[in-house]
C-alpha cells in the first residue's frame, strides 16, 4: 500500500474516533494522543522535518516505522482546525 493511500486511511481513522478532541499540546511542537488500543497510554506526537518537509512523526508502533498513524493524523486534523477557525466535518478514506 502506497504511502498517500496510508496517510488518507489514518486520517479518516482519526476523524471516526474523533480523537482530533483529544490532542493535548505538550510543548511548541509537540502534543500527546491517546493511544487507540491501550487504555491510558498516551503517544508522543513531534512536528519534525522529513526531506525538508514538515513532518508529525509520532512514538506509537506505526509511527516508530516511520508509517502513517491515527495520532499523527489526529494532531494534523487539531492543527487544521486551530489555524482555519473551521470544523472539519468529513474525511474521506480515498
Amino acid at each position: 500500500m502506497d504511502t498517500p493511500t496510508r496517510q488518507r486511511r489514518a486520517l479518516a481513522r482519526a476523524f471516526a474516533l474523533g480523537l482530533q478532541g483529544d490532542v493535548r499540546p505538550a510543548g511548541r511542537r509537540t502534543w500527546r494522543v491517546p493511544s487507540v488500543s491501550e487504555p491510558g497510554l498516551l503517544h508522543t506526537v513531534v512536528l519534525t522535518s522529513r526531506r525538508g518537509q514538515p513532518h508529525l512523526a509520532c512514538s506509537c508502533t506505526a509511527g516508530a516505522m516511520g508509517r502513517p498513524c491515527a495520532h499523527a493524523a489526529a494532531v494534523w486534523l487539531w492543527r487544521l482546525e486551530r489555524r482555519s477557525g473551521a470544523s472539519v466535518l468529513a474525511v474521506r478514506p480515498g
